[in-house]
Formats: C-alpha cells, structure tokens, sequence
C-alpha cells in the first residue's frame, strides 16, 4: 500500500548499507604498482550480487525520476541511492557533475570570492599527510569503487550495466529546481560521512568541490538573507568545517550593521553553524584553522560601535553559547580585548538585559575559564577549601565564592 512504501524504502536502505558490505570483506593486495582481489570465493559471490543490486535499484531509481509527478518519499529514496552509486559507478559520477556543473563555473574567473576562498580550502588539504592505504576514505572512494568494478561480469549483469549507463533522461530533475540538487548533494554528504564514520577527506571524494563551488556562488547571491533551503545544507555540508570560513566571510562582508534584521538574523546564523560544527564533530573547541579574527573584528564592531540594545544583547547572548568554542588563545582574546577593557560599558549599560547577560559572562565564563586554567588555584576562600580545577558552571556550590 501507499503508507508502507517509506517501509520498503528504507529497508532496501538498510541492506545496502549493511556493514557486511564493505570494503574491509575484500582482500586487496598491491602487486607490482597495481591491486588484486585475494579473497574467499563466497566473499567474491556475495559482492558480486550486492553489485547487481546497486545496479538494479538505480536502474529503478532513473526510471522514477524520468517520469513526472515524482512523490517526495520516492525522491528521497532515490536521491539516496544516486548519491551512494555516485560513489561506486563511474558513468553515474561523470554524468552528474557534467549536468551539475554550470558552464558558468567552468568559465569562472580565479579571483572570483568563492573560486579564491575553495582554492585556499583545496591547499590546506594538501598540505596535510598523505592519506595512506588504511584510511576510510581511500578504502571507500577508491578500494571499494575499484573492487567492485573488477567483478567478473555476467551477460545478464552487462544488459543491466547499459540500461543504467544509457539513460540520463532522469538527470533533467536537477534543472528543475534547485531544491532537488540541494538534496542530492546533502545525501551524497551524509553517505560519505557514514561510510567513513565521520573521517572523510573531501579532497578524495571525486567532484565534491565541483559540486559544493555552485552552491556557494548560490550563498554569495543571496547573502546574508538565506533562503531556508539555502540554510539547511549550509548545516549539512559543515560535516566539513573549513567551509565555516567561507561561510563566515560571505555573510559578515554583506551584512549591514544599521539594519537591525539583518545583523540579529546573521548573529543568529553564525550561532546555528558553530552549533552545528560543534556537534557534528563532537569537538571540545573549534580547530585553528577557524577564522577567529574575522570573527573577533565582527563582534568589536557589533559590541563597540553600535548602541542599539537588541544588537549588544543578541551578540553577548552569542559569545556566552559559544565562548567554550573558541580556542583558549583566541578565547584569552575576546575577553581581553572585548570585556575586561570595556567592563563598565557592559557592567553599568542602561538595559537590564544587557547587564544581566554580561554578568552571566564574567561569573559563569570568565572566571570559571581561569579556574579550569589554574591561575586561581591559590586563591583562598575563607570557611573554604581552595578552588581548584571547578567550572562554576555545573558546580554551583561554589557560586557563594565567587560573590565574595
């Protein structure tokens, strides 16, 4: 019936992403500068059907999105099963980027902001070690694409290789809308991280960077008043997080300080993506590579030159969230520069709000990160042990201490 078709999706789902089918059932050795399969017969027999399979669930898939009137459950399910074979056939792969990729980005200009900021992205990638053959992502993007096309071939299996390398009338979807290409992307994202267990080295995932340049030309148009759409796979692609950078720059350049609106929707952006980067990644602080002084040039603009209270309450509300995500040099910084030397702007300001906030601050992050940081830890408390190695922010027996 219809209500069980999202069941029989996502089951089909569920086998092919079966751990059982992964790289590690293969053997590959490396043999006079190539690779070969050494491995059981069975293990051979069971790849070689889940190859057949990933044939035959896109051959499917291409023949829903041919047709009009496609119900969102079945995009969503056959979006999932594009962007895995994606990673696996190669025809798949080289017929999406040349329908995805704009003439318009091939023309592009090397000062173009974006092309700039990708290409600074593409170098720092570089210059990290070699990836070697025990990594996730050369295990998957290149071990397991390469096993699975060395498969012996049945003539049964090459009819149904054609069909699926024939037909790209389903590939007309992506030029309709925006919103079905946002959604291939975000899956082909979250596929990758689930196959690499969140250690995915972009640069070895093939076209990812031809695929994220249009979406990012898509944010400098629209910013900093992004569409919802726009917002949803800004989050999702922050699985890679040097892409916060070029988030950051996009929006902060474009914003406009003397309208409210906007500098309260873009406060609220950068919060929802350090949130999002945070998270993701399960990370104590945010990596180096973060581009703090931008950050901390915006928030001396938007806490020092501006008087509109709702603007001082929504960044301070920020830099409480989110202080803990600054590294503790960066961190040292803001509190230096933006609050120990303008204390009394904060502590005395004429808006209950603000000071309450900015005395949440102080007690609840400032001094709480000089005690984690051991520069309190002679300090003596009368009818007191000495503080030591205490966040005030969960041990709140402490909090009489700090008063006095």
């Amino acid at each position: 019936s219809f209500k069980d078709r999202k069941t029989f999706f996502n089951g089909i789902l569920c086998i092919l992403h079966r751990r059982e089918f992964d790289v590690q059932s293969f053997e590959i050795t490396h043999r006079n500068g190539g690779m070969a399969i050494t491995c059981e017969s069975t293990i051979i027999q069971i790849m070689t059907r889940y190859r057949t399979l990933l044939y035959q669930v896109q051959a499917y898939s291409n023949t829903k999105l041919s047709a009009k009137g496609v119900y969102t459950t079945l995009l969503s399910f056959c979006f999932s099963v594009t962007a895995m074979n994606y990673c696996y056939i190669g025809r798949i792969t080289s017929m999406v980027l040349s329908c995805l990729i704009s003439s318009e980005q091939k023309d592009s200009q090397p000062e173009d902001t974006v092309t700039l900021l990708l290409n600074r992205i593409l170098e720092d990638e570089a210059g990290v070690d070699t990836p070697t053959s025990d990594s996730r992502s050369i295990q998957v993007f290149c071990h397991l694409k390469w096993a699975l096309g060395e498969l012996p071939k049945s003539e049964e299996f090459k009819k149904l290789e054609a069909t699926v390398h024939q037909n790209s009338s389903w590939l007309s979807i992506f030029k309709k809308d925006d919103v079905n290409r946002y959604r291939f992307i975000a899956e082909l994202v979250n596929y990758a991280v689930y196959m690499t267990r969140n250690h995915t080295e972009w640069n070895l995932l093939l076209g990812y960077f031809d695929l994220v340049h249009p979406f990012l030309r898509d944010m400098q148009s629209e910013a900093p008043n992004y569409s919802k759409n726009t917002i949803a796979l800004s989050k999702t692609l922050l699985y890679n997080v040097r892409l916060l950078n070029i988030y950051m720059q996009l929006t902060i350049e474009t914003t406009n300080l003397h309208n409210t609106t906007t500098t309260l929707n873009t406060i609220q952006r950068l919060s929802e993506w350090f949130s999002c980067c945070k998270n993701k990644h399960n990370l104590l602080h945010l990596p180096d590579y973060v581009n703090f002084e931008l950050i901390r040039k915006a928030f001396s603009i938007l806490l020092l030159e501006n008087e509109h209270y709702n603007t001082l309450l929504s960044a301070l509300i920020f830099l409480y969230n989110h202080l803990s995500s600054f590294p503790p040099l960066e961190r040292d910084k803001i509190i230096s520069e933006l609050f120990l030397n303008n204390f009394f702007r904060f502590f005395l300001h004429w808006n209950s709000d603000v000071r309450t906030v900015f005395h949440h601050i102080i007690v609840f992050k400032v001094f709480a990160f000089e005690v984690l940081g051991g520069s309190l830890d002679n300090v003596k408390v009368v009818g007191r042990e000495p503080i030591m190695m205490r966040s005030l922010v969960v041990d709140m027996n402490h909090f009489e201490a700090v008063k006095e």
